[in-house]
């Protein structure tokens, strides 16, 4: 299962998760090859804390006066990312029309990629532990938000349930990494995928881009996670 995609005991797969997933995959940089792990992960780093830290990213298109374009584009993060902060990469998003909702949608995702991100050098390690310790310090007292839905994919087709906020302090400790860098099913993120058993109506908001709203689960794999 690609690196932060959250599964039941079911094997039913998140839309919600994938949902993430594809936001964070398809504005991240292109960097060549050769590029060091830190600068190579530090986009999804900054995006990972972005989306997982409760209200943040609301708070610093607020704070940076950025605007919510109205229109959805797609295209790549071209700041230096060596020297990209928070506030950079939420106004790049913004800019991108990637609405408070559709980031608080990302949460799931965010929150499972930090968690089980294992990197192989001193550096990103470093990072990774910070920027962890800062969400799950923001977690302890807060909510992890609703997103637009939380849709399981299943072989027999798609079930809807509706998306509630979850307390944040349940999600932590990281949750069990099997050999193979995935998530166990008996993680914290699965209580997040099982948290809305009950069927639901499924969203009416729609995220036009990287087909989100797709009953397929994803296969793609994500530049600068994979390898680590």
């Amino acid at each position: 299962m690609p690196p932060g995609i959250v599964c039941d005991s079911s094997n039913h797969i998140s839309l919600r998760s994938v949902r993430g997933r594809l936001l964070v995959h398809n504005w991240a940089p292109k960097l060549p090859q050769g590029t060091i792990a830190l600068e190579r992960n530090r986009f999804l780093l900054l995006s990972a804390e972005l989306f997982a830290t409760p209200g943040l990213y609301a708070l610093l298109i607020m704070s940076t006066g950025a605007t919510v374009a109205p229109e959805i584009t797609v295209s790549t993060f071209l700041d230096d990312t060596r020297n990209a902060t928070l506030e950079d990469v939420a106004r790049f998003y913004a800019s991108q029309g990637i609405t408070v909702l559709m980031g608080e949608d990302t949460a799931v995702f965010a929150l499972t990629w930090i968690t089980a991100f294992r990197p192989s050098d001193s550096l990103t390690v470093n990072e990774a532990l910070m920027i962890r310790d800062r969400i799950e310090s923001a977690l302890s007292t807060g909510n992890i938000p609703a997103g637009l839905n939380d849709n399981m994919w299943a072989p027999e087709g798609l079930v809807s349930r509706p998306s509630h906020p979850i307390p944040g302090a349940g999600f932590f400790p990281a949750p069990l990494i099997t050999d193979d860098g995935g998530l166990s099913y008996n993680s914290p993120p699965n209580a997040i995928a099982s948290s809305s058993n009950s069927a639901g109506a499924p969203g009416s908001s729609s995220f036009n881009t990287a087909s989100a709203q797709s009953e397929a689960p994803p296969t793609a794999p994500m530049e600068g996670i994979n390898d680590n």
